[in-house]
């Protein structure tokens, strides 16, 4: 079913954490954060949405930290549950249900599930080797052993690399060791386990997934697996914490917790229903409903592969993912942050540094959709001092502040001039960006348009100087102002679902009726913002100074010292050979050209401070090095995509060039 003949019910899913110490930025930022931002702007868009999320309570992990704690499993589970429950408020993520997998709901469909896949011929016994500790005297369960990953040389924990994120078997561990004892007494027994049969469904995935998945990277990850060939897939462990199987023969052992994590998803929406005396088959069932569901990279094989095939086994005509969307790892000094290793800046330390909004406007800015994502303090600097604080606070503040001290917070009516209306044109059409944007789950490109309608609004306030009409010409002043506060609240809407606490108090800036979080986001395109009485506005932000960042440890800090590179960051840039095809000098500007630069498949723009240097008759054809995976900037104006290279000699710039004629896009290694 197409997504117009869907329904405007809409259920948003984000991979539940794994309950082991406390989120790391890692995991916000490819999972419940973009899910919480697509959620509130669905909102806005009038849908019927459901955010749905949890806590993966099961898996042998628990157990191993809480026999190092002295405790029970239970109690330090919930214990981090409620941890982690409170730390996702003060994120500001509107989950719609925040549940937990060792839920009485959850069990239940995971029985159903299971029963009706075993009834289906989809559950098979086996008897399989694994690992058992002579000195402990028992069988080793998935965290309970650990060794060298034998694909990266990592940290292997049971049945995956904590580095490298490859999937493995407990024989494949290269030296490996009992966690109870730490000794490596280990030996490889014969037991009886139970196997989802998933490669049966290898045909029909990959017919079914073609058209589900939201970016290149969930799709190339995806038919990865399905390349390799899918295998059998275990389902049973040897562990007490977890939902006991219901098949005799098998009463003392659990399902392995990727099984019933995943069917948390149904689980959390039956308790919800509950709640709300609403009927949870509607979302799981009904065909009008569009499923969407976000993870980080690592739970990619999970929604694409496994979940769907179970569903598809019951034959109970279960709702399947419309759309998966995956972001890649936050890294820091090519170290991905890892929460079960203690890796990274997690989410309680990142918000004793900054406010939420902080932490919720730079991640969304920096969002992997396709690629890993570099962390530093030096970008979170940046973004917040020169994106967040001086141009869209800095408007905000301006705008509001100058109606409440020249006009006495009353925003004057005005008929608005060609120049006014154009400007608002520009603006709308920001809006259609920003809107296509997010639907296509472009976070970081949707907040940069946001930015760019405050940088307009600075530039049309600068350009029209209120300052001087109010006393040279009051009308114009007041066209000025009413289409300036008009943008305001435009913006009041538009960053919502990034930054709703910002976006509440520029409401109530406004002095604007009803709930912004519950707004028409249509509204943001009208500017009729009218006889309201505006309140004295306060600074929304504060810079941040290097010397109030606390250091965490090696990740993330930027030092000084030989300011090296490793050779992974120098892979990361992608450089390419392109040939400029076209010049225009920028109105303005005494050093700046935009440029459009042929990089092979694709044309990217440049604005480069070659003017005095070169005229535009010597650059056109000439063929270039270009890094081409910049992040775009926004310079007198004007976007540059990417950035041409060049010498500086005497302070000027000499461009490099091939010594001899080379297809343009060609790759520079």
């Amino acid at each position: 079913m197409t997504s117009d003949e869907k329904s405007d019910r809409i259920l948003i899913t984000s991979a539940l954490p794994y309950l082991h110490g406390i989120p790391h930025l890692g995991n916000i930022i490819t999972s419940v954060l973009p899910a919480d931002v697509y959620y509130r702007f669905q909102r806005l868009k009038g849908k019927n949405a459901l955010y749905i999320c949890g806590s993966d309570s099961h898996g042998t992990m628990h157990e191993v930290e809480a026999e190092k704690k002295g405790m029970e499993t239970e109690d330090l589970v919930y214990g981090n549950h409620e941890v982690v429950r409170e730390l996702f408020k003060k994120l500001n993520l509107d989950f719609s249900y925040y549940d937990i997998t060792d839920s009485e709901e959850n069990r239940n469909i995971t029985y159903r599930i299971f029963v009706a896949l075993d009834e289906n011929g989809y559950i098979k016994e086996k008897e399989m080797k694994l690992p058992y500790c002579r000195n402990c005297e028992q069988f080793l369960a998935d965290r309970w052993i650990e060794g060298e990953c034998p694909v990266c040389g990592g940290l292997a924990r049971g049945d995956q690399c904590d580095d490298c994120s490859a999937l493995l078997s407990p024989e494949e561990i290269i030296d490996p060791y009992c966690v109870h004892c730490g000794k490596r007494q280990i030996e490889f027994r014969k037991s009886k386990h139970l196997f989802f049969q998933l490669q049966e469904f290898e045909e029909w995935l990959r017919d079914w997934v073609k058209d589900k998945t939201g970016n290149k990277l969930t799709k190339s990850e995806t038919y990865s697996w399905l390349d390799e060939g899918l295998d059998e897939r275990c389902i049973s462990r040897d562990s007490e914490w977890g939902f006991k199987i219901p098949k005799e023969g098998y009463e003392d052992k659990v399902f392995y917790v990727w099984f019933d994590a995943v069917i948390g998803y149904i689980g959390a929406t039956v308790n919800w229903a509950k709640e709300n005396d609403k009927d949870w088959e509607d979302w799981w069932f009904d065909r009008k409903t569009e499923l969407v569901q976000f993870m980080g990279k690592d739970n990619i094989p999970f929604h694409t592969i496994i979940f769907p095939s179970m569903l598809k086994g019951t034959n109970e005509n279960w709702n399947l993912a419309d759309r998966i969307m995956a972001g890649g790892f936050l890294l820091s000094k090519d170290v991905k942050f890892s929460k079960s290793r203690g890796k990274g800046l997690n989410l309680e330390s990142a918000l004793e540094v900054r406010g939420s909004e902080y932490w919720r406007y730079v991640l969304m800015a920096l969002y992997p959709r396709n690629s890993d994502m570099m962390f530093s303090w030096n970008t979170f600097i940046e973004k917040v001092n020169n994106e967040l604080t001086d141009s869209f606070g800095n408007y905000i503040h301006r705008v509001l502040k100058f109606v409440a001290d020249n006009f006495d917070g009353k925003l004057p009516e005005a008929e608005l001039g060609p120049d006014d209306e154009e400007f608002l044109k520009s603006v709308r059409n920001k809006i259609s960006e920003i809107e296509i944007s997010i639907e296509k789950f472009k976070f970081k490109e949707a907040l940069r348009e946001i930015i760019k309608i405050s940088s307009l609004g600075n530039q049309y306030f600068q350009e029209k100087k209120p300052w001087e009409t109010i006393k040279s010409n009051r009308e114009e002043c007041e066209r000025t102002l009413f289409a300036c506060a008009s943008t305001v609240k435009s913006l009041a809407i538009l960053i919502e679902p990034f930054l709703p606490s910002v976006s509440e108090k520029i409401w109530g800036f406004l002095n604007l009726d009803g709930d912004v979080h519950r707004e028409d986001w249509e509204r943001a395109k009208k500017m009729d913002l009218t006889g309201v009485e505006i309140a004295e506005p306060k600074p929304m932000f504060e810079k941040i100074k290097r010397d109030e960042i606390p250091e965490f440890g090696a990740e993330g800090i930027e030092e000084g010292g030989e300011n090296l590179i490793s050779f992974d960051e120098f892979q990361e840039m992608d450089l390419r050979i392109g040939e400029i095809e076209t010049v225009e000098p920028i109105e303005g500007s005494d050093k700046l050209y935009k440029l459009e630069i042929d990089l092979g498949e694709e044309t990217k723009q440049s604005v480069a401070g070659l003017k005095g240097t070169y005229s535009p008759e010597e650059l056109e054809g000439m063929e270039v090095p270009v890094l081409a995976n910049l992040e775009p900037s926004e310079l007198m104006g004007v976007e540059s995509e990417c950035m041409i290279l060049a010498a500086v000699v005497d302070e000027k710039p000499v461009l490099l060039k091939p010594d001899k004629k080379v297809k343009a896009g060609a790759e520079i290694k």
